[in-house]
């Protein structure tokens, strides 16, 4: 797997479980907080994909944002951005309109 952060994939799940376990927004680190969910994203979908079968595009992004830990997490960042009352621009960059408005397809 490539990777955009500089750190690993533990450093930066522990790092983002952190900040949610905290109730806080990565908001001085954002350039960090991108990196670090666009990796994530990328393994997830990597080992999902790398399980025997076909799945179609929407079936994977169906099953990362509703049923796995980062998908919660990631909605609770989301959240947390859209609510923020300068930040809310960035909740744009966390997840896509189709995982928030209710489907993916």
């Amino acid at each position: 797997m490539v990777s955009v952060s500089e750190s690993t994939i533990e450093e930066n799940h522990s790092k983002l479980g952190e900040y949610l376990d905290l109730n806080q927004l990565p908001i001085d680190e954002l350039q960090w907080f991108k990196r670090a969910i666009e990796d994530a994203k990328a393994f997830y979908v990597e080992a999902m994909t790398a399980q025997p079968g076909e799945y179609e595009q929407t079936q994977i992004y169906e099953v990362l944002w509703r049923e796995t830990q980062l998908g919660a997490g990631l909605s609770q960042f989301y959240e947390g951005f859209r609510t923020h009352p300068t930040m809310h621009p960035f909740a744009r960059l966390i997840l896509p309109r189709s995982a928030v408005g209710g489907t993916t397809g």
